[in-house]
């Protein structure tokens, strides 16, 4: 699926599977989907985007008296297509932003881990930032951001291996599976999943996770 970070060869790769054996590799394309999906959540970043590669627009709020909109859980990885419209639930359409006058893309003049922009400063010159409809009604101002280049451009190297190797620790290696004796009652049923309804993250993938992780207030 397009949320995948990893391909179903990085993972038969890694859990050495003979060419011949295919039986395994839906289930395995399964468990790549639902761990990936966990790391996006986790991390709360955007690795791999579901936006189309066309334009995409996506909506956001700030609150009255803010002139931070925080982008998470999405990020833009270049800021050439990098469009801002504020107050677009009003009569007018809203009014479109002017990149470098009226905002710029954040972090400014650096990029964070994984090389994207996380965030969009407002400038303190754009007067009707707060002064729509809603920001009147609710304390809020719309905001719409449009861009052609949403998420990471590739995805790092050692998010990749994270996501390896939680995929791999979602199955469990039998006994069998390396010719040795297991239980006389079980018979040979080889590679299988452990309780893939949880597709827990271990901590070994949390760690290379760890410098991409955003973190909420103080912690």
């Amino acid at each position: 699926m397009a949320i995948d970070l990893i391909t179903l060869a990085d993972v038969r790769t890694e859990l050495e599977l003979p060419a011949a054996d295919t039986s395994r590799d839906a289930l395995i394309g399964v468990i790549i989907t639902a761990i990936s999906r966990a790391m996006h959540t986790y991390c709360q970043r955007e690795f791999v985007t579901e936006a189309p590669s066309a334009t995409a627009t996506r909506k956001f709020r700030i609150p009255v008296g803010q002139r931070v909109l925080d982008l998470n859980p999405y990020e833009v990885h270049n800021t050439s297509s990098l469009g801002v419209t504020i107050n677009v639930e009003d009569a007018d359409g809203g009014t479109e932003l002017e990149q470098g006058v009226d905002f710029v893309a954040m972090p400014y003049g650096t990029t964070n881990t994984g090389g994207t922009y996380t965030s969009i400063q407002i400038s303190t010159d754009v007067a009707e930032l707060h002064a729509g409809q809603d920001a009147r009604r609710f304390g809020f101002t719309p905001v719409t951001v449009h861009s052609q280049h949403w998420g990471f451009e590739t995805v790092p190297e050692d998010v990749k291996r994270a996501a390896i190797v939680a995929v791999t620790a979602n199955m469990d290696r039998r006994l069998d599976a390396f010719a040795a004796t297991q239980d006389l009652i079980e018979g040979d049923i080889g590679l299988q999943p452990l309780r893939a309804a949880s597709f827990a993250l271990p901590t070994a993938s949390m760690a290379l996770l760890a410098p991409y992780r955003r973190t909420v207030g103080a912690f």
